[in-house]
């Protein structure tokens, strides 16, 4: 009958929520049974319809995109110069992802990336850490850099293009600049 009576409390406490009840009364195996099958979550019709509604809803927006897409392409509404049909869209990834050229400009566009993050990251953590520890410090570069930081990253762009060209390093600056404030800041 105590053996009821602890089942009983076990599993009261666990239909509101408290864990006291664990601690203080040892589970036997019969106890251990009836709070795994409590705590097991049981799914029912409720929750898979729920689940595929969801689902659906997330996809019923790109699929009314794509639909509009082709609609407008096939009868000519959009010249396909300017925007040409899904599937050819389709075709031209598969081709580029077949000959390899997709996989190598991703890893350039990648590494590009990369490279400002960690620069951005670099000088920003050491920035902010500066600043931090010497108010002087602080004092000298923190106009400054409050006046460069109101500054967009692509309002840079002409100036960095100017200054060093179109190159890799010019998209390597921009990113670490988009970087180093939150980082510096933070």
């Amino acid at each position: 009958m105590s053996t009821q009576n602890n089942t009983t409390a076990t599993l009261a406490a666990t239909r509101q929520g408290s864990s006291s009840a664990f601690v203080a009364a040892p589970l036997t195996g019969d106890e251990t049974e009836q709070k795994a099958t409590v705590t097991r979550r049981t799914t029912t019709t409720a929750d898979t319809l729920e689940r595929v509604r969801s689902i659906v809803s997330h996809l019923l927006l790109p699929a009314a995109i794509l639909l509009t897409w082709e609609l407008l392409t096939r009868n000519g509404y959009i010249d396909a110069l300017f925007l040409p049909r899904p599937i050819k869209v389709i075709e031209a990834f598969l081709r580029l992802f077949a000959e390899d050229k997709l996989a190598l400009d991703i890893q350039v566009s990648a590494t590009t990336v990369i490279k400002g993050f960690v620069a951005g990251t670099s000088i920003g953590l050491l920035a902010g850490f500066t600043c931090g520890i010497s108010r002087i410090v602080e004092s000298l570069f923190g106009p400054l850099l409050n006046t460069i930081r109101q500054v967009p990253p692509m309002a840079w762009l002409p100036l960095i293009v100017l200054w060093i060209g179109a190159g890799d390093l010019a998209k390597t600056i921009i990113i670490g600049k988009a970087v180093f404030f939150p980082v510096f800041l933070n």
